[in-house]
């Protein structure tokens, strides 16, 4: 796998976990319960993906995607963190 197409994917699902954060923010949620849930159901979404690639003929599930995956979530998390603890606070 290329370091592109393993970026794509990083950045991927690190999109979608802050998608997730970002629909729940202001709703009585601390931030790392909002982090945990929205990182689980990132990472189902990456799993199931996963097992769907083992069905189709032309594709391949692999673990090495799933760590992709997570890196994407901890990095999509890691962000929301900052730009909430400390560009908003600076405002």
């Amino acid at each position: 796998m290329a370091w592109r197409e393993i970026f794509q994917k990083i950045k991927k699902f690190a999109f979608l976990v802050l998608r997730a954060l970002g629909q729940s923010f202001g709703k009585g949620w601390k931030f790392w319960e909002l982090a945990l849930g929205a990182g689980t159901l990132t990472f189902l979404y990456a799993v199931s993906d996963e097992l769907h690639q083992l069905l189709v003929p032309t594709r391949s599930g692999k673990f090495t995607d799933l760590g992709f995956d997570l890196t994407g979530i901890v990095f999509g998390v890691a962000f929301a963190w900052f730009y909430r603890r400390i560009l908003l606070n600076r405002a």
